[in-house]
Formats: structure tokens, C-alpha cells, sequence
């Protein structure tokens, strides 16, 4: 699935099980874009995807909006024992987490 919405661009990628789902994000996550992320992380949700990869690379700008989110989707995904993982943050958005305090709440990889 890929799609554009204004500011917002994403991208959808479900494994074949469903076990694994990849969404790949650009430009803007705020409080007009994150209900379009919501809608596209449902897959995640699914009780058969033990893995979530966010891939934030193309993001250049987030808000409390977008970040709520990313943890409302991990604490969904962390009761059922699922994996969430951000990749591809820059030193911007890497700056957002630690000052609203979630640096240490998500887990980030290259």
C-alpha cells in the first residue's frame, strides 16, 4: 500500500503471514496526518504480526500528535508480545524523542 495525503507519505509492506508489517513514513506526521497513520498501522495490530518496523528515514517533522501514535502502537503491541522497532531516525526527530521523554521507551535501530 502506498499513499500521499497532503504532507504525508507512506508506505505499506505486509509479509506474506502477516507476521511482519513495515510502514515507511515522509514528511510530515502531525495532527491532521496521524489518524491516515493510524488507519495504516491496522495491519500491525493484527494478532498475527509479532513485528512492527516503523521507518521514519523521510520524516522531517513530528508532533505530539504522531508520537502518541507510535505509543498508543506499542503499548498495543508490547501487551501481546510483539516487537516494535524505529529505524531510520535523524538527529532531529532522535532530538524530539529524548525531550518528550520517549528515547527510552521505543527501540532503535540503524
Amino acid at each position: 500500500m502506498e499513499a500521499t495525503e497532503g504532507l504525508l507519505t507512506l508506505e505499506r509492506q505486509v509479509s506474506g503471514d502477516g507476521s511482519s508489517v513495515r510502514l515507511r513514513l515522509g514528511g510530515e506526521v502531525d495532527l491532521s496526518t496521524a489518524p491516515l497513520v493510524e488507519d495504516a498501522l491496522s495491519p500491525a495490530l493484527d494478532l498475527r504480526c509479532t513485528r512492527l518496523i516503523m521507518d521514519l528515514a523521510d520524516v522531517e517533522f513530528i508532533d505530539s500528535s504522531g508520537l502518541r501514535v507510535l505509543v498508543v502502537t506499542r503499548n498495543a503491541l508490547d501487551e501481546r508480545g510483539a516487537e516494535m522497532v524505529i529505524v531510520g531516525v535523524n538527529d532531529h526527530l532522535r532530538r524530539v524523542f529524548e525531550l518528550s521523554g520517549l528515547s527510552s521507551a521505543f527501540t532503535f535501530e540503524p
